[in-house]
């Protein structure tokens, strides 16, 4: 069958164009912006030889680059292989090696560890950072600054490929879970079904967990609703509560350890926290006590969700 991943991730920038997506640091990208951000890469990647099929690993906190790659990637069918931030050079080295990937897209905070690739991994033949960097890498702004902005047109089938995401390998080494197309389309809906309150384009998306892993299952449905996306690139718990306040979040994703500091900090009942409507949580156990109190402080605005890089989350959803 014929299937045009563009197509249905352009929507947004179709639908929403001048509205705000990303808010980060002190930048604010456009729906339109972001879409065409993510076609440059599409056919930057291209003239590198990297299309259908190709593996690219890539490795950055949480950043607008983060949706870039993931819409960038989705349209060029390019295999997306995220990292962990957390991980060692020498866990990354053996999946860079184990997946077969070709290039790495790192920030210029990882550098030490791309120099490592570099010295070990002769089949990774480019590297392309984005932020301040030395001249062997490839600039990934220059890239996107001399690619053309129109639409790709690639045929797909919706079995094919469009990621791999290893587990923790918290029992053996970490294994490559090959997801497809329809998973991620099935994930979303999985999301929209099960959605207590529908997804609005008046809502504020607080992103501060890594956006390579659970969060990011989360940023789709709410980026195809043309709702606005705040960026942390780490936790800070009172960066975090100003950031509510000021940019009147009204959804997150966070981790049970995140609403424990949160609900610790010293002057939490300073901060105006009254546009949260929803928190998204899981990931690891919530201590019953905590979870009370949280409730106690933000309201019952939280939804414990469910799932596993094998069986992408949410795989079960439990609401108010």
């Amino acid at each position: 069958m014929r299937f045009n991943p563009s197509a249905w991730i352009r929507l947004p920038a179709e639908y929403y164009p001048l509205s705000p997506c990303i808010v980060y640091r002190d930048k604010t990208f456009t729906y339109a912006e972001i879409n065409e951000r993510a076609n440059r890469l599409s056919w930057a990647l291209a003239e590198l030889g990297l299309g259908k099929g190709s593996r690219v690993a890539t490795l950055q906190y949480n950043c607008n680059q983060s949706f870039e790659l993931f819409i960038g990637m989705w349209k060029s069918g390019v295999v997306m292989v995220p990292l962990n931030t957390r991980d060692s050079a020498k866990q990354n080295i053996d999946i860079l090696r184990d997946s077969g990937a070709e290039a790495l897209i790192f920030g210029s905070e990882f550098t030490d560890q791309a120099e490592q690739m570099q010295s070990q991994l002769p089949g990774v033949r480019l590297f392309i950072c984005h932020g301040e960097h030395k001249d062997s890498y490839l600039d990934y702004e220059t890239l996107l600054r001399n690619a053309q902005a129109t639409e790709p047109d690639i045929d797909r089938d919706e079995n094919d490929l469009y990621k791999i995401h290893y587990t923790s390998g918290t029992t053996g080494m970490p294994r490559g879970v090959m997801m497809t197309y329809r998973n991620r389309m099935e994930q979303v809906a999985n999301v929209f079904m099960n959605a207590d309150r529908l997804i609005r384009k008046e809502d504020t998306f607080l992103h501060v967990a890594p956006l390579t892993h659970a969060a990011g299952y989360y940023s789709t449905p709410y980026y195809l609703r043309g709702a606005k996306h705040v960026i942390l690139d780490k936790f800070d718990s009172g960066k975090l509560l100003e950031t509510i306040e000021r940019e009147k979040v009204t959804c997150s994703l966070l981790v049970p350890t995140m609403i424990v500091m949160l609900l610790e900090h010293p002057h939490i009942d300073r901060y105006d926290l009254s546009s949260l409507q929803r928190i998204f949580y899981g990931t690891a156990p919530m201590p019953t006590e905590k979870l009370r109190r949280a409730i106690a402080v933000f309201g019952p605005i939280f939804r414990h969700n469910y799932g596993l890089t094998e069986a992408v989350q949410p795989l079960a959803c439990f609401s108010p």
